[in-house]
């Protein structure tokens, strides 16, 4: 009760607080007849007054618009306290169906927003003869359709058991804690988001059917005076559809910037490979949640399974790989998130990505896996696929933000989504050493063409992969090199044709890493002398010091045999420094 309210309250001469109680008449419950005849005495002033000014009265749509132009609302703070199975029983951490939110809310009434009219009406009604109202919210169900009750419209409900008073007095902010319970649709609020992030703004048609009791705060205790029963309000006024979808999109694509790759950690199984992968760290401190939403302490995600979908030859997401069983960690949730997720890929790959023939010459076949692993080694594209989440872990011992099933309901609906993570490998920082030995060269057909012998000896630093056997073979390998001497570029070698190649696994006997050394020989008539003066040079110096340092660029095309079949890879670039001997 506010200070000027006590006021009211108080005797305005002084008296005698001894009082014989014998002499006051009351109930067989110890209550005084006279707080209820005082009682009913404002509650009839009440009532005429209300009967008076009946036929000044705004309708209910002018009520509603009055309300949203005279209202200054401010939210200070929202709690999720958690999740409770029924309304009456207590929070828990395995699941429920009910998100209980504590409130705090600033709600200020500025009659003269309105015009002279109406504000003298709302002037009289809220400081003369209501001063204070209170509300309960029996329910507010939420739909996306017209003011049809239809379950499969409903997008949640809401139950403020607990009813919150308001000073009716024009300019008086009212501090108001509120608790509410939510009790979510998943299935259609998900629907809803993905049709504003779609911008199909014109399926989306948001109304609530309330029903609400009014009461008066009187000394005997809360008494309903009204109620609001199937009352339909338009939403749509209140919502910004185009706002909320440009949030949605930069949303996802600043999460979607911030997704790379830190580490890949690979390992031999039985029957196929284990993949770990590590996130850098995604910072979710620009959502404006942070500045009004309180989460308990150690809010966790549950740990979810994902089902990959990889694009066909015309880019349709479109292949399933079933021998893949991939799940990402449990994670506390906050504004620095560091995801981890770890895969065992236990069979072979399917047909449709190993042996589809997207596009083929005379040189080269590519299939959907070479489409992928080109953007995986390309810096320049992004490796796209498509994923679908599941729940798997049961929550019961942690403060999960949402439960399993509702989550597994709104993933269910969200269905496959595509995602574009910054995950790439530069070959050249695989690249330990690349060596040409026994250069030779030597012409053709009475110095019309030129041929080139050697062979080319190439390490790769394979630390990321922990095996103790092999099981990657390089059979073959063709491409293009280029070769320079200081900087000035010399020679070019097509490597047209697949030439056969040799390699092993090996650990490195100071770090323990993996290690592949790859050896080919080069035999090709088909150079292309870029400057012979810088040729010159560069055999004169093999001639008189016995080796010289040259850089190349190459793109390389490879085929490894593995247990899970033969992957061909191609436009591998790679550049870096060698000795010719």
């Amino acid at each position: 009760m506010s200070g000027e309210e006590d006021l009211e309250t108080q005797p305005l001469l002084p008296h005698d607080e001894r009082v014989d109680t014998r002499e006051i008449p009351t109930e067989q419950n110890g209550r005084p007849y006279y707080k209820i005849v005082s009682a009913v005495i404002t509650l009839l002033m009440l009532l005429i007054s209300v009967i008076k000014l009946h036929n000044s009265a705004p309708s209910m749509e002018e009520l509603q618009n009055d309300i949203m132009t005279m209202s200054d609302v401010t939210v200070n703070n929202v709690h999720v306290d958690g999740w409770k199975s029924g309304k009456d029983s207590g929070l828990n951490y395995d699941g429920g169906k009910f998100l209980q939110l504590t409130t705090s809310v600033d709600l200020t009434l500025n009659y003269d927003l309105l015009s002279k009219e109406r504000s003298k009406w709302y002037h009289f009604m809220g400081e003369e003869v209501a001063r204070s109202l209170c509300f309960k919210a029996n329910n507010v169900t939420l739909y996306n359709t017209d003011p049809v009750q239809d379950d499969i419209y409903r997008l949640g409900s809401l139950v403020i058991n607990k009813p919150f008073c308001i000073d009716l007095s024009n300019g008086t902010q009212n501090r108001l804690e509120v608790v509410a319970l939510v009790e979510p649709n998943m299935k259609n609020v998900v629907r809803i988001v993905r049709k504003l992030w779609g911008k199909k703004y014109d399926q989306v048609n948001l109304w609530s059917v309330s029903d609400i009791s009014i009461l008066k705060d009187l000394k005997i205790g809360n008494l309903q005076i009204g109620s609001f029963r199937n009352l339909k309000i338009d939403l749509n006024e209140f919502f910004r559809f185009e706002q909320l979808s440009n949030f949605l999109g930069e949303t996802f694509t600043e999460i979607e910037n911030q997704f790379t790759v830190k580490e890949v950690q690979m390992q031999d199984l039985d029957k196929g490979f284990g993949i770990d992968v590590t996130s850098e760290q995604i910072d979710f401190s620009f959502l404006p949640i942070w500045d009004w939403i309180e989460l308990p302490k150690n809010t966790l995600i549950p740990s979810l399974s994902w089902k990959p979908k990889l694009a066909n030859c015309l880019n349709d997401y479109t292949i399933e790989i079933p021998s893949l069983n991939c799940s990402s960690e449990n994670f506390q949730f906050s504004k620095m998130i560091q995801p981890k997720v770890a895969g065992n890929l236990v069979g072979p790959l399917p047909d449709e990505l190993l042996s589809h023939v997207c596009w083929s010459d005379e040189e080269n076949t590519v299939t959907p896996l070479t489409k992928l692993l080109n953007s995986l080694f390309n810096e320049t594209e992004r490796l796209t696929f498509q994923m679908k989440g599941e729940a798997i872990e049961s929550t019961k011992y942690h403060q999960s933000l949402i439960p399993s099933d509702l989550l597994n309901s709104a993933l269910d609906e969200l269905s496959y989504f595509t995602i574009a993570p910054n995950v790439s490998f530069n070959i050249s920082t695989l690249l330990r050493e690349f060596n040409i030995n026994d250069l030779r060269l030597k012409w053709l057909n009475g110095y019309q063409r030129l041929q080139l012998l050697g062979t080319i000896q190439g390490i790769l630093d394979l630390s990321f992969y922990k095996t103790t056997e092999e099981r990657f073979y390089v059979n073959n390998i063709k491409g293009e090199l280029e070769l320079f001497h200081r900087d000035n570029k010399f020679l070019e070698i097509p490597m047209k044709v697949w030439t056969n190649s040799t390699s092993r696994m090996f650990l490195d006997a100071e770090t323990n890493n993996t290690m592949m050394e790859l050896i080919f020989d080069i035999n090709d008539s088909n150079l292309k002398v870029i400057d012979k003066l810088e040729l010159s040079r560069t055999f004169n110096e093999i001639l008189f010091y016995g080796e010289t340092k040259v850089t190349f660029d190459s793109t390389l095309d490879i085929v490894i045999d593995s247990l899970l079949g033969e992957i061909v890879i191609t436009g591998l670039k790679t550049s870096g420094s060698t000795v010719v001997h």
